[in-house]
């Protein structure tokens, strides 16, 4: 069954979905944000079944209570949601532990620490008890960011905890990135590969990988791009005939003669290590050129072994839309490309993952209220428009059995262009690594039942 549907609770002024995930009844969980008023947010879920229709929805509220949803993970039965809170005026990374079929909250925890942001940005099984952290942990003192590690045990109790720091010596002075960690993924045995963006002053923005062991120990690293900004989003290791860990990352980048942002995908292998570095790691490398910039969010290997990247594109006058373009594995070629979205208003898809029953796939992210409807974002103070938690089950082609006619975007096929990139940018030495203070405390968030409406996005 494939559908399409925008679910929006009442007295909310804005919800959107960051992560979905499957879960083992075949239905599907879905984690994001609601925003009560200017000073107010929660941590939702939404429990849907195969046929999109609504199980439950709950809204957890953390303590402070402005909080946000980053990333998602399913692990059996149980599930685990993670994202950031206020606290003490500095952002504090949470995570809570829910039960996937009912929504009953096992704990949840603040991980903060003492004159540092810490904010995480994906979660990944380590085993049938355990999920590994990762995120950025920004020095209040020194601005600097650098990329964090945390392993949890079953009670969310801390067993492993890294940042990881990048510099190098520019003459006399010491040139430090601002480095952010975006995803993580299993590379083999017991290593993870932590992917996500350097910022070093005056220069670009670059991709960083780090391959690190389940304790949090160094083991190989690799800097990629070229002289214009890169900006990784997600990371996934796929399978690949090769006995290399192979992964794919996407993002956007700004390698068009028009400045703007293109989305930008990468298949790269582990293959051999010298001194630290990872060599010739890169498979394929494309930006993608649409009629007006583009981002990708997430990423997905299909049924048949090739590639689903979610994101979106502005494909009209004041319009963004929801885009899904379905990639050769080998090559990085397009197949096809679908648009999703709603005339003149923004719509985005931010997370996907395969349904290998019916060779499918299901994504999740915005779409804009109608009718268009502003609030104030907590955090930044800026005036946004209203948004609503939006989903699409669709099969192989990226069709929904609903009648989409009207939420249909006719988009071109986009360019696709080689990425010429240095896979070393004149590596530096071997990363740095710390093990700061981090304090653990336990949250009692309260639990709201919303009144929750439910829609075809054509209606």
């Amino acid at each position: 069954m494939y559908w399409m549907r925008s679910y929006y609770p009442l007295g909310y002024e804005s919800t959107w979905c960051s992560a979905i995930r499957c879960t083992e009844d075949g239905g599907y969980l879905l984690a994001g944000t609601a925003s009560f008023s200017q000073f107010a947010t929660g941590f939702l879920l939404v429990k849907l079944p195969y046929n999109g229709q609504i199980e439950w929805w709950k809204c957890y509220n953390p303590l402070p209570s402005l909080g946000r949803v980053t990333c998602l993970e399913v692990v059996g039965t149980d599930c685990y949601v993670g994202g950031f809170t206020l606290d003490a005026g500095r952002t504090a990374a949470v995570v809570m532990k829910v039960d996937s079929a009912s929504g009953e909250m096992y704990w949840t925890r603040l991980y903060g620490a003492q004159q540092a942001h810490t904010l995480p940005s994906a979660l990944h099984k380590r085993d049938e008890n355990r999920v590994a952290l990762a995120g950025r942990y920004e020095t209040l003192e020194s601005a600097s960011q650098h990329f964090w590690y945390v392993g949890l045990d079953a009670d969310g109790g801390v067993e492993t905890h890294r940042t990881y720091d990048y510099c190098y010596l520019d003459g006399s002075s010491v040139k430090r990135a601002q480095g952010t960690g975006i995803d993580i993924a299993p590379s083999g045995g017991d290593r993870w590969l932590l992917g996500g963006n350097l910022t070093f002053p005056d220069d670009p923005s670059n991709l960083w990988l780090v391959e690190v062991t389940q304790d949090g120990d160094l083991c190989s690293y690799m800097r990629t791009g070229g002289m214009h900004d890169d900006q990784m989003t997600a990371m996934q290791q796929v399978d690949d005939p090769s006995l290399h860990p192979t992964f794919v990352l996407c993002g956007f980048t700004r390698y068009s003669s028009m400045g703007q942002f293109d989305m930008m995908v990468i298949k790269l292998q582990l293959v051999a290590q010298l001194g630290g570095l990872v060599k010739k790691g890169i498979m394929w490398s494309k930006a993608y050129q649409f009629q007006g910039a583009s981002h990708a969010y997430d990423l997905a290997q299909t049924t048949d072994g090739d590639l689903i990247v979610v994101g979106s594109a502005v494909t009209s006058t004041d319009s963004l839309d929801g885009v899904i373009v379905k990639l050769n594995s080998s090559d990085g070629m397009v197949q096809w490309v679908r648009g999703y979205g709603s005339h003149q208003r923004a719509d985005g898809l931010y997370t996907v993952q395969p349904t290998p029953a019916d060779n499918g796939f299901v994504t999740a992210g915005y779409n804009t209220g109608y009718p268009i409807r502003e609030f104030i974002d907590p955090f930044t103070n800026q005036v946004r428009k209203q948004r609503n938690f939006w989903a699409l089950a669709l099969d192989a082609q990226a069709n929904s059995s609903d009648d989409d006619s009207c939420t249909r975007v006719e988009l071109p096929m986009p360019v696709p262009r080689d990425l010429d990139w240095d896979p070393h940018c004149n590596q530096p030495p071997e990363p740095t690594m710390d093990h700061p203070p981090l304090a653990v405390r336990s949250l009692e968030p309260t639990r709201s039942e919303l009144v929750l409406t439910e829609r075809l996005i054509c209606e």
